[in-house]
């Protein structure tokens, strides 16, 4: 499976890269054994559904997690970005629901996002943080913790799954180049505070991702009204992340491919809305 790492970073999952990149990652794995948290990656579970991949937060799973929940807490910390302390998540058929039908709204989707979020996202830890959404790390590679809220929609289910997904594709991608070579501290779309510009590159991926899938699902007239406002919200913040990423920020190579594709992304969306509207 020879591809160059110039194909890696496109906008629209692709099968051939998915397959590059669970590759390198099991590589990547192999080399160092265990993760950094001392967690094993487990690969024999890729093709489950996402259904099978929940984890509620209990007094059962705590101690299992409990380096990951610590170390994003910390991280919050470090950021200036403190977060409420974690608790636990009693088992909720509601959320399993939700996480289904999210499931399968994705495998709807015109590219290979299904096959890219199963081979991408190993767990779902769900557990209960009032100030936090999502998160997932290059120190955990595969693990989204989650803390949903009663009144998500199922897009925001979709919206969260592909974020989690993008960030665990860019850090795969990031396994073979740095992409962003600045260090400064920029404006962020989804914080007050000024972040990493790697931080804001992260951003940008993600919320392409999300604005390419939203306008998908107003295409196929699932659930059009609600995707509507979510794509809005989330080209407002790609713009914010792409105007900052403009300001001098230095990438390698491949960051400047990823990077044309981001801004492609947006200028297509943008193009398609204004058609809209006409």
């Amino acid at each position: 499976m020879k591809i160059s790492k110039y194909s890696l970073g496109k906008i629209k999952f692709d099968k051939k890269t998915i397959e590059f990149q669970v590759a390198l990652w099991r590589k990547y794995v192999e080399s160092r054994e265990k993760n950094q948290i001392g967690l094993f990656s487990d690969f024999s579970h890729t093709n489950d559904p996402l259904e099978k991949k929940i984890v509620f937060l209990d007094g059962n799973t705590s101690s299992k997690w409990q380096k990951i929940t610590r170390m994003i807490q910390d991280e919050m910390i470090d950021q200036n970005s403190p977060i409420m302390p974690f608790s636990h998540m009693p088992q909720d058929e509601t959320i399993i629901t939700h996480i289904n039908e999210a499931n399968d709204i994705i495998l709807k989707l015109n590219d290979y996002s299904s096959m890219a979020v199963n081979s991408l996202i190993k767990n779902i830890i769900i557990l209960k943080c009032s100030d936090f959404i999502a998160a997932s790390s290059s120190n955990f590679l595969g693990i989204v913790v989650m803390a949903p809220k009663t009144n998500w929609h199922v897009l925001d289910y979709v919206e969260n799954i592909i974020h989690e997904a993008s960030h665990i594709d860019l850090f795969i991608c990031q396994l073979l180049d740095p992409l962003v070579i600045s260090k400064k501290l920029i404006v962020s779309p989804y914080r007050s505070l000024l972040r990493p510009a790697i931080g804001v590159f992260h951003a940008a991926f993600v919320l392409s991702r999300i604005v390419s899938v939203m306008n998908q699902l107003i295409a196929l007239q699932i659930y059009p009204h609600k995707a509507e406002q979510q794509l809005i919200d989330n080209i407002k913040k790609l713009v914010i992340a792409v105007n900052a990423l403009e300001k001098g920020i230095k990438l390698t190579k491949l960051g400047h491919s990823i990077f044309d594709n981001i801004k492609e992304t947006l200028s297509n969306v943008q193009s398609t809305k204004v058609k809209g509207a006409a």
